[in-house]
Formats: structure tokens, sequence, C-alpha cells
């Protein structure tokens, strides 16, 4: 969980670094570990630090490519760093952070980087070429992206809400509609927030702003087709097995040792049992799946 904010004027207002620094500052308890901004023009990036990965302990953020065409911020955690390095033929290592991965793609791909990734993030990057802001958030929407946007006149964006309050001196009105929606289904739509001009980028979505025009799009939904594959019980058992223990290596790539909070649900035994060190001449999947053959007949 580290924090972002941004903020792009479109009437040839510069961004104050003082200011700049103080919004920034203001999301400080979503990264304690460091803090940096970058500004030019009207346009400025800030960035709160929280150190989980080993990766991150030498990522310094607002990040600048190196040709200097690209600037990122971001809250992220990529889950297929391998995959992304040999797609994008890079030497993988822990001197290259995941910002620096999602710089990469967009370099390579453009807005359908996002596509590409797998795992946990929210960012936004300013194209000092193009004077474009794009932006994405992960298809779930773990990481918050929260923006405020008045056409012809600013674009502000943040990891919460309250930053964009001071950011761009936006009045706190209450949104009548998110308000009624909340008291009769118990949700609002994803864009909306309970604040009036306030939106949020929808999970699954990318964000461009360009020429003073802003677009949302969705470059991810859930596929309702249904897949049938052709498995025996051994098949969709070994399925869920490889799946499984891939995810809980990849979500546990920490810098520091790992705890585990279990409720007493299977899922948290098993998570737990995965990231156990095997035993002699036993390897962890095998400890961890040889009793689910038996529970599956059972329930067959």
């Amino acid at each position: 969980m580290s924090g972002i904010i941004g903020i792009c004027y479109q009437n040839g207002r510069p961004i104050d670094r003082t200011e700049l620094e103080r919004i920034t500052d203001s999301i400080a308890h979503r990264g304690p570990d460091g803090s940096g901004i970058w500004l030019e023009g009207g346009v400025g990036l800030g960035h709160r630090m929280l150190w989980t990965t080993p990766e991150s302990l030498k990522e310094q953020l607002p990040l600048v490519s190196s040709r200097g065409d690209f600037v990122i911020t971001a809250d992220a955690r990529i889950d297929n760093r391998e995959d992304l390095a040999h797609q994008l033929d890079l030497p993988l290592s822990v001197n290259i952070p995941d910002s620096a991965l999602i710089l990469a793609a967009y370099e390579a791909w453009g807005e359908n980087c996002p596509e590409k990734l797998v795992g946990d993030f929210s960012f936004a990057i300013w194209d000092k070429r193009k004077r474009t802001l794009f932006a994405a958030r992960d298809r779930i929407g773990i990481k918050p992206f929260y923006y405020h946007y008045r056409e012809g006149i600013v674009f502000a964006f943040a990891s919460e809400i309250a930053p964009l309050f001071h950011a761009v001196d936006l009045e706190k009105l209450p949104n009548q509609d998110a308000i009624r929606e909340i008291l009769a289904t118990f949700a609002t739509a994803h864009e909306r927030t309970l604040f009036k001009d306030v939106q949020r980028l929808p999970p699954g979505s990318i964000l461009m702003l360009r020429d003073g025009n802003l677009g949302v799009r969705r470059y991810w939904e859930p596929s309702t087709e249904k897949r049938r594959r052709k498995l025996d019980l051994a098949g969709h058992i070994e399925e869920f097995r490889h799946l499984f223990s891939e995810a809980v290596r990849a979500q546990t790539r920490s810098a520091y040792p790992i705890g585990c909070l279990l409720g007493g649900g299977a899922g948290c035994r098993l998570r737990t049992l995965c990231r156990r060190p095997p035993c002699p001449g036993q390897d962890a999947a095998e400890q961890l799946f040889h009793g689910l053959r038996p529970l599956a007949l059972r329930r067959a």
C-alpha cells in the first residue's frame, strides 16, 4: 500500500513545489518509507513509498524513463515479473522495480500494457512529448484511484479522496445520487463516490487525458463464457494445484518475514501449508494436495 497523487493544470497555471510536497505528505500514512515528487510546468506527480518487496527497497518514485519521455507514479505489485521481463527482453533482477517494468510495458505496448500485467496496481504515466496522461487500475480494483476533472481547468488524482479537496480547492459536497444508491442497494456504481465531482476509476479500466479531453474505457471484463476442459478428476486436482501454488508463490514475494493471520477456514490452512518448508522426502505441494483427492472423491 503506497500512495500516489497527481495534478495536471490545463489553464496554464504552474505547479507550486511546496504545495505539491504538502499534498503528497498528506498521505504519508500510506507510505512511511519515503517520498518523492516530480513537476514540470502545470504537471506534477507525487508518491509515498511503502517497502514490501525486495525490489521496492531500491525503488524511487516518481520514475523518469531512460530517454526522459515518460514519468510514472505507481502503487503496484506485479506478479508476472518473469514473464514480462522475457517479453520485454529485460534481464530480471531485484534491481528492476515493478514501476520500471510497467514503464517498459507502456513503452512497448502503449494503452494495451495493462492487459499484459498480472497483479495489483494503480498507476499514472505522463507522456512529455504528447502531453498526455495515461492511468490504469488492476482488474479487480485492489488498488484505489480517485480523480477530479474540471474540463479545460484541471485534472487531479490520488489514492484517497481527501487530498483532492486540498489539491484543487474542491468543495466538499455530498453526491445525492450515490447516497440514494447506497440506501437502496448498499452499493454504488463503480465510478461514483459519495462526494460530488469526485470519481473513481473502475476496476479493469484505463484513463486517458489528451488535448483536454478525458476518456475512460474498460480493458478487461469477467468472462461469462463457460469453458469446459476435458479433464478427469486427477487432471482438475493437478490444475488447481498448479494455479494455487503459483498464486501463493507470487503473492508472498516479500522483503520481510511473512506472517499468516488464520481465520480457521480451509483456505487459510492451505495457504500456510503451501509456504512452509517441506518434510524430508516430500515436497510442499505433495503435503498440501495429497488430501484433496479423497475429499474430492467423497463429494463427487
